[in-house]
This record gives structure tokens, C-alpha cells and sequence, in this order.
């Protein structure tokens, strides 16, 4: 959990001495209840089409219905919470420590996504440091005798042609 955030021990204290905190934490708290919501009722969808779909002669799991059932219950909690909050309630101490409870499970979840992606960098970075210091050095060492091999042959095309001046053509005599 972030350093700079201290537990949760009295909303109302917080709110006289540190309002911009409070209304942090109170949005936290919206925005937990509403992301629970969203996937309660996205459940609660999902539930109700299985129960249309499925066969009239089918028989259902009763742990299958009792999980429905607490998936109901906590739909209908999250529903109280919402009408509660917007009505200007104050989050209860177990909504909070609900919330904290949350917050330190993503943040173990993305610590954990972070940690191998971290390492993956740092190895790519490694490899593409590697390949600069060997391929930098090699690619000068080729460009350079590109460049000699240029260079002779230049050298030798000029005496070639120095040569080819000197030299009379056959079937010419020269004129006195």
C-alpha cells in the first residue's frame, strides 16, 4: 500500500484536518463499490440467462445454487452500500478495511505482473547493449577496410590509366 496514506481509523477526523484525503478516500470507496457493482450485475446477467437457457429437466449442483444465491446476497449489499453513499452515508470501518483490502490485493497483482516485466527489460536491455558494444566495433572494423580496399583500388585504376596513356596504340606511328 502507498506510504504516504495512513490507515483508515477516523473519517471524521480526516475530514476536518486533511478534506482533499477524505475526498480520496471516498472516492476510492465509489469507485471500488461501482467496479464491484459493474461485475455483480455483469454476474447477475450472466445468471439469469443461464437459468433461461437451460433445460427444464436439468439438475442443478446445490453448490452451484448456493454460490448464486451469496452472488445474490452481495448484489443486493452492494445495492444498500450505493443508496447509502449517495445518500451522504460515511463508508463503514468494515468498508474500509474492505477497500484497503482490495487496494493491497491489486497492488500485489500488478507488483506481480511488474516484477517479471522488470526483469524482461532489464535482459533486453542487457542483450541490446551486448550487440552495440560487439556489432558497433565489427561494423567500423568492415567499414574501414571497405574504405582500403577502396582505396587501392583507386590507386591501382590511376596507374592503370597513367599506363594506358603512356603506352602508344598499335597501328600509329607518330607524327614528327
Amino acid at each position: 500500500m502507498d506510504d504516504f496514506l495512513p490507515p483508515l481509523t477516523n473519517m471524521f477526523s480526516i475530514s476536518q484536518h486533511d478534506p482533499e484525503r477524505f475526498e480520496y478516500l471516498n472516492s476510492l470507496v465509489y469507485d471500488e463499490i461501482r467496479a464491484i457493482t459493474i461485475i455483480e450485475y455483469e454476474t447477475q446477467l450472466r445468471t439469469e440467462s443461464f437459468f433461461q437457457n437451460a433445460n427444464e429437466g436439468a439438475c442443478f449442483d446445490p453448490i452451484f445454487i448456493e454460490f448464486f444465491s451469496r452472488s445474490q446476497a452481495r448484489i443486493d449489499d452492494l445495492q444498500s452500500r450505493i443508496e447509502r453513499l449517495n445518500a451522504g452515508g460515511e463508508p463503514t470501518e468494515e468498508e474500509k478495511n474492505e477497500l484497503n483490502h482490495h487496494i493491497e490485493i491489486a497492488n500485489a497483482f500488478f507488483s506481480g505482473i511488474n516484477e517479471p516485466l522488470l526483469k524482461n527489460f532489464s535482459l533486453v536491455e542487457e542483450q541490446t547493449e551486448a550487440l552495440t558494444q560487439n556489432m558497433i566495433p565489427s561494423q567500423i572494423a568492415l567499414l574501414e577496410n571497405e574504405m582500403a580496399s577502396n582505396v587501392d583500388l583507386k590507386r591501382k585504376i590511376e596507374e592503370l590509366r597513367t599506363q594506358a596513356v603512356k603506352k602508344p596504340k598499335k597501328g600509329r606511328k607518330k607524327a614528327k
